[in-house]
């Protein structure tokens, strides 16, 4: 933990008399001492006069106090007359500012640190235009004791001033026990966040990334403050760029994935000064001021604007349709302030991009910022054409204040950053959009960046070859599976991202049983289980894609279908055999005489089938009986593997002959005899004889 002196000390305010009457006090050269009473401008209760010039000091009139003025009421001419307040007993005292306009100092009192306990003022008024002044009530305050406190520990601990967390993560905070003043004691914490929050022991969880300055306050019953600021700084873990990859995505079930991924560690870089946003209207005024406020805690307690160089710039993003009633100025956290840009000055030149039509409808802004090295002025800026109705308008860039930087030297750091807009005209209208202040001075947050402590992919089912960075994943389930990649890092924070891939059903495609075909012959090819189809080679098909093409290849082809489904991909094949046709040989032709028969015996083929059917014993087999009453052709039909051929076969019916023997002979015996048939082709005697041919009869016979 680190202690560090805080500045701006309380003290206990304890109205101290000086009389029985109240006295009043007029500026003028001079000093005086007094805890009670009223202080007024050189005017007294009337106007201040012109061209006059006063340094008047106010000193405690109770040895060890504070002087106290509470301005009541205040008005000088604007940017000419001036009142500035030293903290201390002259001029070469540090200053609380210088003030003009109808912005008062408010309640200013001599800091724990002035040993004097005086106020010094000095007032200057130009030579014409003159005001009402101020009124101020004094009273003077006693030092509060030394009350001491501080952070007693942390869970978890800090190291090295720094406690590393998560966001949402917990922290708990424990202060020790008040001491000192008069108890019992308030334990006020604020969480460099905007968060207050009270007890001596507390717990906070930061919800989001960044570096905040935790510090402590301790008051008794009697509002006095710790002397010393008790701080601790907490970093919460930035949140890291993880990117995954799924190569290829989607896929079918049963194929694989390559999961990739990368990670990039957020730096966390303070902005000490947010940009205050929001559109704030700029109304037609006399003198009405609107004001903004940044609140810094990223600096060391009690760090304090040492130089003009301590700031990078101030800007504003605003648009007006008339720069010459305008009077802009920042003022810090103990009240000082510089003047950006006086009034009057400027005319009727635009800002930005205003409509100056009388309606209240907002332009577009320009931003203009204000530095330490820039050389002109914003009413001397260069001008362009810009507006409705188009008019001049100061270009946006860098522009000099009217008031030097270096009247912020002793300005703390941490505080409500001010700026004040003043329309002192009832003459055109206009909008600020947003404003910053920006300082070149490190903040004592911080800048981080976490590290990485481990990372990789989780086990999951059908996860593989896994890397620091890679992996191969086989679902083995349709649908969405995810797979989380995981980043843990020095502060002990874990970061997941998911990568999905998509699983879709790999349904194999089916080409169809093969086929035979004869030579010369087709056949059609039908695949199912896709949604679309193409089909190699394309020799011989009727077309390459779809679901059913006709296939005529002259030889023996072998056809691939690849079906698509969705991202699926499959393949299968179909044999289409070209067949040669079978050599049928139906037999030698056949004949017989009427009333006879014969086979029929095919060959050549695996089956046959006979035509006609009439005379045969069957119509199929590769032999059958034939006995038709008459001659007849018969075809037989021989098929193999697919292929037919016939062939013919005639079966001649040959009718019966009339036989003639001749006529009856009667020979002596010894004798020869010639018997000599008619009406046939071949003739059979019985008992053997041969027709025409002479022969001797054993007997008488027939």
């Amino acid at each position: 933990m680190k202690k560090i002196y805080y500045i701006a000390a309380f003290i206990l305010s304890t109205m101290i008399g000086s009389g029985a009457f109240a006295q009043t006090y007029t500026m003028t050269n001079g000093q005086v001492s007094a805890c009670s009473g009223t202080f007024y401008d050189p005017g007294g209760t009337g106007n201040y006069g012109n061209s006059q010039n006063f340094t008047y000091t106010i000193c405690p009139s109770t040895p060890g106090a504070k002087v106290v003025i509470n301005f009541t009421a205040f008005a000088l001419e604007f940017n000419f007359d001036f009142l500035t307040i030293y903290n201390g007993p002259n001029t070469a005292s540090p200053t609380l500012g210088t003030y003009t306009g109808t912005a008062g100092p408010g309640t200013v009192s001599a800091t724990p640190a002035n040993a004097s306990g005086c106020l010094t003022f000095v007032f200057t008024s130009d030579g014409s235009v003159i005001g009402s002044g101020w009124a101020g009530t004094i009273s003077c305050s006693t030092p509060c004791p030394a009350i001491t406190s501080g952070i007693a520990s942390t869970s978890p601990a800090a190291v090295g001033g720094i406690i590393r967390r998560c966001p949402n993560q917990s922290t708990t905070f424990t202060a020790t026990a008040g001491s000192g003043g008069t108890g019992p004691y308030t334990y006020t914490w604020s969480m460099g966040n905007g968060t207050t929050l009270t007890g001596q022991t507390i717990n906070y969880a930061y919800p989001t990334s960044g570096s905040y300055q935790v510090s402590l306050v301790v008051r008794d019953v009697n509002n006095c403050p710790t002397t010393l600021s008790y701080t601790v700084i907490v970093q919460v873990a930035t949140t890291p760029i993880i990117t995954t990859s799924a190569t290829p995505n989607p896929i079918c079930l049963g194929q694989s994935s390559n999961l990739a991924a990368t990670v990039a560690m957020t730096p966390f870089v303070p902005n000490c000064t947010p940009p205050v946003s929001g559109t704030t209207f700029l109304p037609d005024g006399s003198g009405v001021s609107y004001t903004t406020a940044i609140t810094v805690n990223c600096f060391a307690p009690g760090q304090t604007v040492t130089a003009a160089s301590n700031f990078s710039n101030v800007c504003l993003s605003l648009e007006h349709s008339y720069l010459g009633d305008l009077n802009i100025v920042l003022i810090c956290p103990n009240g000082q302030s510089m003047v950006l840009k006086a009034y009057p000055g400027g005319l009727g030149t635009y800002l930005g991009n205003p409509i100056d039509d009388g309606s209240n409808t907002p332009g577009t802004g320009f931003t203009y910022c204000f530095t330490p090295t820039a050389t002109t002025l914003l009413v001397n800026g260069p001008t362009v054409i810009s507006g409705n109705p188009a008019g001049a308008t100061i270009a946006a860039g860098n522009y000099m204040p009217v008031q030097p930087f270096s009247n912020l030297i002793g300005c703390p750091l941490n505080g409500a950053w001010t700026i004040q807009v003043t329309d002192n005209l009832a003459i055109d209208n206009g909008y600020i959009f947003n404003w910053d202040v920006n300082f070149t001075v490190p903040a004592a947050t911080g800048a981080f960046t976490p590290t990485i402590a481990s990372q990789g992919w989780s086990a999951a089912t059908g996860l593989t070859s896994t890397g620091t960075t890679t992996a191969t994943v086989t679902p083995t389930v349709v649908g969405s599976p995810c797979y989380t990649y995981s980043v843990t890092d020095n502060f002990g924070c874990t970061f997941t991202q998911n990568q999905c891939i998509t699983v879709t059903a790999n349904t194999p495609v089916n080409a169809g049983p093969d086929v035979t075909i004869c030579n010369a012959g087709s056949t059609t090819l039908i695949a199912t289980g896709a949604t679309t189809y193409s089909w190699s080679p394309a020799t011989g098909l009727s077309a390459t894609t779809g679901a059913s093409v006709t296939a005529t290849p002259a030889v023996t082809t072998t056809y691939t279908v690849t079906g698509t489904n969705g991202s699926c991909v499959s393949t299968d094949q179909v044999l289409v055999t070209v067949a040669t046709p079978p050599a049928v040989n139906a037999g030698p032709d056949k004949n017989y005489c009427v009333g006879g028969s014969t086979t029929l015996t095919a060959s050549g083929a695996t089956t046959y089938s006979w035509s006609p059917a009439t005379g045969l014993s069957a119509t199929t087999g590769a032999n059958v009986t034939a006995n038709p009453a008459t001659t007849t052709t018969y075809t037989v039909t021989g098929t193999s593997n697919g292929c037919t051929a016939t062939d013919q076969v005639i079966v001649t019916v040959n009718p019966l002959p009339t036989i003639n023997g001749g006529v009856d002979q009667t020979v002596c015996a010894g004798q020869t005899v010639t018997l000599t048939a008619t009406g046939g082709a071949t003739y059979t005697w019985a008992p053997v004889v041969t027709s025409g041919t002479a022969f001797t009869p054993a007997a008488t016979g027939t």
